[in-house]
């Protein structure tokens, strides 16, 4: 196998790169999905935790430096969640990466 199609994670010898532009309530609900799709899993706890939510009225949102430790840890979660086994088959993620799931 290894083609990263459907049901198949991701070949570990290429590398993908994505831009995807969501809220962070896009990764969270990813977040939700891909905990419940493993609930009862022996790999469950190999989940990476979504970064912390920063609480509006505590820290300013439209802030340079915020914003890019936001994006540079999820981006950190996103490369930790494809390296679970089984978690890069996810048609969940596959769909908020923007993979065409045939």
């Amino acid at each position: 196998g290894g083609g990263g199609g459907p049901g198949e994670d991701l070949p570990e010898e290429q590398e993908f790169h994505y831009v995807v532009t969501r809220r962070f309530s896009d990764f969270d609900r990813l977040d939700n999905h891909i905990k419940s799709a493993f609930w009862r899993h022996h790999l469950r706890s190999n989940l990476p935790c979504l970064p912390a939510k920063k609480i509006k009225y505590v820290i300013d949102h439209s802030q340079t430096d915020f914003v890019e430790q936001r994006r540079l840890d999820l981006e950190a979660y996103l490369k930790r969640l494809v390296q679970v086994p089984h978690a890069s088959s996810n048609p969940d993620l596959h769909q908020f990466l923007g993979i065409p799931i045939e």
